[in-house]
């Protein structure tokens, strides 16, 4: 079967005017939109042949770009100039024929009915015919200038292409214009005759403009125009047959881009299956051999792949004919052509050719990465080497953010024969690809790590699989699961001990109590050597406020002596968080930001929300806001609400809810707060957080009530867990501005007092300044003056400057109204009015001295009063200050 010309594409169509004098011939067809100068070179060569000047003109283009639209004008305007026209078309049938093109010219057919090239019949009825004219010039009939047009003249046989391009040098008598297409992956062979060369590119956004204007008579829509160039690429075949799917009369925008999208989908497969209906047989061994391996393979290897015995040049030029291929040098397919050509071979031989292909390119040194691809869809092939291939592929497509294909290459790897080790590895990096695309999937391949793999040489995958459900936040089973590990007889004392880390760092993070309570392992030393127990207990020692310099000791020992590529993730994160509290901020930011990277590096999801939120969290309690915000930027985008366990997801809002009412947003901080949660978001810390931030919310918006229940609750858990440390949570400071607001000073300043005993306890200066500063703000008179002071003390230095900063300019105020005997306000009222007379709002005031709206709007109702002022505008005078004061 013959393979379709443009001509067959677009006999239907209707035809446009031409360039130049031949304007007004009806033969041109739309595809020849952006064609003027093409035409322009048609019509000098015709011009040359009139004078006496025989001439070769060879089209080239991509099928469907117009190759025999412009043939058809071609013989329009020899015609219309004079010219006897004379045509053929072949097809791939004609490689088997000698002299093809000759046998067309000389009979009546077979140009397919409907082709728009034209034949002079006169010419072909003359019995010294077409040849006698060539052989014996001086005795034909008619002595005009004769053109001869072929069409797809990549498939005409060898001695009708050598007779073909030696035409115009043979007709000496009579001149003779010869016109021959091929598709743009084909040279033409004119053996050294000089021709004029056109090649069509596909159209432009601006000619695929111009064509739907032209079909449609009205504008086009230019969201259309721009998706349509990109869905044809500019194949003016594709493009209307598509269009002419539309209802007659539609003019396609852009809510059609979705059909038309599928339109085009069908119209390209359409157009490929019916060049590959054309093809010869020994054309489809290679066309599927490029199909599999494109140009990873080496072009001979391709070619042994096929099973060929010919040589490079001759297979290079039957593949090019297909015009499937743009060119010598890309020699690949368009994805979806690839996945054509393949799909009309069964399973097996698909898998067979492409399993051949793998080992061809291994013995070749071909890049894993390109292996890779070849044995993702080939039949296991059972060589140690295929599974290190698709490994080191996977880790590639890994790092570089490809998650789905990383799963692919992992998953088929376990399909092959490895060791029980390699298959741990294997399911290491499987469940870490899949948490970017389907956490549950994730985690049930931590779970069969943990409770399938067995022998010492699995341990390091045991105890990454445990260490990534705890980052996942999933502690509840991985506590169950470790315990059975733990108790196993084949595990080495050095795993065992970390396992024993793992289960009390899970403990560690646990608000509530599980609903079954299980035997455990035993706890855990005070002076432990293995890191990951040193991890906890440093955790442990720092939530209860104890040791800060054995926990600062133990965190740093921890970071230290973990290396290399298995690196535990859960256990660098709370050593870090520990760093913080004992105000070793920057080593903190520092340990976060390797654990981001590494985090990355492996393509690890849970880890980077991980580290990602213990970074945000360190920051905005150092008074970093902007640091933490960005932090807090990067993790959603990384790691959105929906892709958290019920469990860790309150955090995750907490810290939002808190930045932003740092920031003094309320607005975005009630949107935070209502953020939807799943069952089971109650167990764990994060809850306890996120009751915590509720309440700050709570106390910031003027609902001290709310806020007083919220930090109550949060100092249930936080004492049932014995989390005493204010350096984690200053609940019972905050909780003392709450019951300030509702009227019970007394209980505010006990709760004020438990917390500086205990950050004393703990001994980090931070944290003891903060809740001197809080204190220093709620309190009036000379105990609050003295609380001031030393918050400024303990944070002068430190890394907490917003803090400093606040404590300073309170001073300095109350130190202004000692100075001011005409300004009659308490310190209270005079660093509100301060603040307001600086122009900022009582909501940011609020925020930012930590206490209601409602108190600084009756703060200033007292000052205006006291004053004897009516508003904010008068508050810079009343309060003596100049105007570069203000």
């Amino acid at each position: 079967m013959a393979s379709p010309s443009d001509a067959e594409q677009h006999a239907e169509h209707p035809r446009v005017g031409t360039t130049g004098p031949h304007r007004a011939w009806s033969g041109a067809h739309d595809a020849l939109i952006e064609r003027d100068e093409q035409l322009k070179l048609v019509e000098q060569a015709v011009t040359d042949t009139m004078a006496g000047r025989s001439a070769l003109v060879t089209v080239s283009g991509r099928p469907g770009t117009g190759r025999s639209a412009l043939l058809a004008v071609t013989a329009g305007i020899a015609e219309q100039a004079g010219l006897r026209v004379v045509a053929a078309q072949c097809s791939p049938n004609d490689r088997g024929v000698r002299n093809g093109i000759m046998t067309q010219l000389l009979a009546a057919g077979p140009v397919p009915a409907g082709h728009p090239l034209r034949r002079d019949p006169a010419l072909l009825d003359d019995r010294n015919g077409f040849a006698g004219m060539v052989a014996r010039p001086g005795r034909a009939a008619d002595r005009r200038p004769v053109a001869v047009v072929v069409d797809d003249a990549q498939w005409a046989d060898q001695e009708s292409a050598r007779w073909l391009w030696a035409l115009p040098r043979r007709a000496k008598d009579i001149p003779v214009l010869v016109v021959a297409a091929f598709n743009s992956a084909s040279p033409g062979r004119t053996d050294g005759t000089e021709q004029t060369e056109l090649r069509l590119a596909p159209l432009s956004p601006d000619g695929i403009r111009r064509l739907l204007e032209q079909i449609r008579g009205e504008p086009a829509d230019e969201v259309f125009t721009q998706v349509a160039a990109q869905l044809t690429a500019g194949n003016p075949a594709v493009l209307r047959r598509a269009l002419d799917r539309f209802a007659a009369g539609t003019l396609p925008t852009t809510e059609f881009v979705p059909v038309f999208a599928r339109d085009v989908a069908q119209v390209r497969h359409d157009q490929v299956a019916r060049i590959l209906d054309g093809l010869p047989d020994e054309s489809l061994p290679l066309l599927r051999a490029v199909a599999a391996c494109g140009t990873d393979l080496e072009f001979p290897l391709v070619c042994a792949l096929a099973g060929l015995r010919v040589p490079e040049q001759t297979a290079m030029t039957a593949l090019l004919r297909t015009g499937l291929v743009p060119d010598e040098r890309s020699r690949s397919l368009d994805p979806d052509v690839a996945e054509q050509v393949l799909a009309a071979m069964d399973t097996g031989a698909r898998r067979n050719l492409y399993a051949r292909a793998a080992t061809l390119g291994r013995a070749a040194a071909v890049a894993d990465e390109a292996l890779g691809q070849l044995l993702l869809h080939a039949e296991p092939i059972n060589q140690d080497w295929a599974v290190t291939v698709l490994h080191a592929s996977a880790r590639v497509a890994l790092s570089a953010g490809r998650h789905g294909l990383a799963a692919e290459l992992l998953g088929r790897a376990l399909l092959e024969p490895c060791t029980a080790t390699a298959r741990a590895e294997l399911l290491v990096e499987l469940s870490a690809a899949e948490a970017w695309l389907s956490p549950e999937s994730a985690d049930r391949r931590l779970r069969q790590i943990l409770l399938e793999t067995t022998g010492p040489d699995a341990a390091p995958q045991r105890l990454v699989a445990a260490d990534l459900l705890l980052c996942r936040g999933d502690r509840s089973f991985a506590q169950r699961a470790i315990t059975s590990v733990h108790a196993r007889g084949d595990i080495g004392d050095a795993e065992r001990a970390s396992m024993l880390g793992l289960y009390w760092l899970a403990d560690h993070h646990q608000h509530s109590q599980p609903e079954l309570a299980i035997p455990g392992p035993p706890p855990l030393a005070d002076r432990p050597t293995d890191p990951v127990q040193a991890c906890v207990v440093a955790a442990n020692n720092s939530a209860r406020g104890i040791r800060i310099a054995e926990s600062r000791e133990l965190a740093r020992a921890a970071l230290a002596c973990w290396a290399g590529p298995e690196r535990l993730f859960a256990p660098r994160a709370a050593a870090a968080r520990v760093l913080s509290l004992t105000d070793d901020l920057d080593e903190a930011v520092l340990a976060l930001d390797e654990l981001i990277a590494d985090a990355r590096r492996r393509g690890v999801r849970a880890a980077i929300g991980l580290a990602l939120s213990t970074k945000a969290d360190v920051l905005m309690r150092s008074g970093r806001l902007t640091e933490a915000a960005d932090s807090l930027r990067e993790l959603l985008a990384d790691v959105p609400h929906n892709s958290w366990i019920p469990p860790l997801l309150p955090k995750t809002i907490a810290i939002e809810i808190e930045l932003n009412v740092e920031s003094g947003d309320l607005d975005r901080a009630e949107r935070a707060a209502v953020t939807p949660l799943r069952p089971g978001a109650e167990h764990g810390v994060g809850w306890t957080r996120m009751l915590y931030a509720r309440g700050l919310l709570d106390l910031a918006a003027d609902r001290p009530e709310r806020a007083v229940a919220q930090f109550r609750e949060t100092g249930r858990r936080m004492s049932a867990s014995r989390w005493t440390n204010p350096a984690t949570l200053m609940w019972r400071s905050h909780a003392a501005l709450a019951y300030q607001a509702t009227g019970e000073p007394s209980a505010a300043l006990r709760l004020f007092g438990e917390d500086i005993r205990h950050a004393e306890a703990w001994g980090a200066r931070s944290p003891l300044g903060r809740v001197h500063l809080l204190a220093g703000l709620a309190i009036d008179g000379e105990q609050g003056h003295e609380h001031l002071r030393q918050a400024a003390s303990l944070l002068r230095g430190g890394p907490d400057t917003l803090r400093y900063g606040k404590a300073m300019a309170e001073l300095t105020l109350r130190a202004a109204a000692d100075r001011t005997a005409a300004v009659p306000l308490s310190g209270a009222q005079l660093r509100v009015a301060g603040l307001a007379a600086d122009g900022i709002s009582n909501r940011v005031i609020a925020s930012m001295l930590s206490i209601t709206r409602r108190t600084v709007e009756l703060h200033l109702t007292n000052a205006y009063r006291k004053l004897g002022i009516s508003g904010r505008d008068e508050l810079s005078a009343a309060l003596g200050r100049t105007e570069r004061n203000t």
